[in-house]
C-alpha cells in the first residue's frame, strides 16, 4: 500500500473505546476538535475502529456525519435509549434486571434507523473495523468495510445491524439475533479498547509498515483502578460480590484495555506513535447508562479537547489521509 503523495506518509488510525452513554464524552471530544480547526475528521484518518458506543461513533463518522451531529445524537437520543428511572420504577427495573437485560433494544434500534436508514458497510467513506462477539460459535467477529480483496462478506451488512451487534452489552441490552440466526454480543467483552484491532488490521491485512502508523485513541473517561481483595480471594463468591459493586466488570475491562494498549505499543515499536485522549474521574462519577450525565460528559470533553488540540493538530491534522479508500481495488 502506498500513499497518494509525499515520501513517507503516515497511516492514521482513529480508535474509539466502548462505554455506553459515556460515548457522549468521546463524541464531544471529536466535535470540539473539528470545530477548533474547521476540519472533517473523516478526511484525515485512513482507518477507524470502534467498539460498542465507539462503534456507533465510528460508523457515523465514516458515513459522513460531522462529529457535532453525533454529539447531538447522544444529547437527544441518550435519554430515550437509557430512559432515566426514579422512585419505585427504578427499584422494579433493577429487580427485573436479575432475569432480563436492564434496557430494551427497541429505542436504540429506532434511533439508529433514523440516522443510518438502509445504508450498508459498503457505502462508507473510509476503512472501518467494528469488533463484536459471536455467541453461537464463541469466536470474535470483526465487521469490516471491503478494504481488501479478501473482505467480501460484510459490504451488504446494514449499519444498524452492525451498530446493534457491537453495542449489545450484557446486562444492559439484549444480544442481537440476525435473520440468519447469528447471535452477537458487545465487542467490549474482548476489545473495549480496540486500538490493537486497528493496528493489527493495518499491519496484517493492509501491509502498512509499523513505523508509518499513528493512532489517536479516544476513551470514554476512566476511573482509578480498584478491586477489593475479596474479589480475587473468594472464587465465584468473590466475583459475584464484586459484580454487585461493579468491580468485576471494572477488573475485566481495565485488564483488557491495558493489554490492548501494551500490544499496540509493542507492534508499533514506540510509545509516541499513540496519542491517548481520556480523562480520569472519581469512582462512580459516570455510569454506562445514566443519561443525566450527558451534559457533564460534554463539558468535560471540551476541557480535554482544548488541552489536546495542539498535539492532535500536529500529529493528525497537518495533512489529509494519505491512503484514499476506494474499495478493494485500492488495497
Amino acid at each position: 500500500m502506498t500513499g497518494s503523495s509525499g515520501t513517507s506518509p503516515h497511516f492514521k488510525i482513529l480508535s474509539l473505546d466502548g462505554g455506553g452513554i459515556r460515548g457522549a464524552f468521546s463524541s464531544a471530544v471529536l466535535a470540539s476538535i473539528e470545530a477548533q480547526f474547521g476540519v472533517h475528521l473523516l478526511d484525515h484518518f485512513d482507518l477507524i475502529t470502534g467498539t460498542s458506543t465507539g462503534g456507533i461513533i465510528a460508523l457515523a463518522l465514516a458515513a459522513g456525519l460531522p462529529a457535532s451531529e453525533i454529539r447531538e445524537f447522544y444529547r437527544t437520543q441518550g435519554p430515550k435509549i437509557f430512559a432515566p428511572l426514579r422512585g419505585p420504577r427504578r427499584s422494579l427495573r433493577l429487580l427485573s434486571s436479575v432475569v432480563r437485560p436492564k434496557h430494551s433494544q427497541a429505542p436504540l434500534r429506532e434511533s439508529l434507523q433514523a440516522v443510518f436508514g438502509d445504508r450498508t458497510m459498503g457505502s462508507l467513506g473510509t476503512r472501518v473495523v467494528i469488533p463484536t462477539f459471536n455467541a453461537n460459535s464463541g469466536e470474535i467477529r470483526l465487521f469490516k468495510t471491503p478494504h481488501h480483496l479478501r473482505l467480501t462478506r460484510d459490504h451488504t451488512r446494514s449499519l444498524v445491524e452492525v451498530a446493534l451487534a457491537t453495542s449489545a452489552a450484557p446486562y444492559f441490552l439484549p444480544g442481537l439475533t440476525t435473520a440468519e440466526g447469528e447471535r452477537f454480543i458487545d465487542g467490549g467483552v474482548w476489545a473495549n479498547n480496540p486500538i490493537a484491532v486497528g493496528v493489527i488490521e493495518a499491519i496484517g491485512y493492509l501491509g502498512v509498515p509499523a513505523p508509518s502508523i499513528r493512532v489517536l485513541s479516544v476513551g470514554t473517561t476512566c476511573e482509578p483502578f480498584h478491586v477489593d481483595a475479596n474479589v480475587v480471594r473468594r472464587g465465584v463468591l468473590g466475583l459475584v460480590l464484586g459484580a454487585a459493586r461493579g468491580q468485576s466488570v471494572g477488573l475485566f475491562m481495565a485488564s483488557q484495555m491495558a493489554g490492548a494498549h501494551a500490544m499496540a505499543k509493542v507492534l508499533l515499536g514506540r510509545e509516541d506513535a499513540i496519542l491517548r485522549l481520556d480523562q480520569a474521574v472519581a469512582r462512580g462519577r459516570f455510569a454506562m447508562d445514566r443519561a443525566d450525565d450527558i451534559e457533564e460528559l460534554v463539558g468535560l470533553a471540551e476541557h480535554v479537547a482544548t488541552h489536546a488540540a495542539p498535539a492532535v493538530r500536529e500529529l493528525f491534522l497537518a495533512a489529509p489521509g494519505a491512503f484514499p479508500f476506494k474499495g478493494p481495488s485500492s488495497a
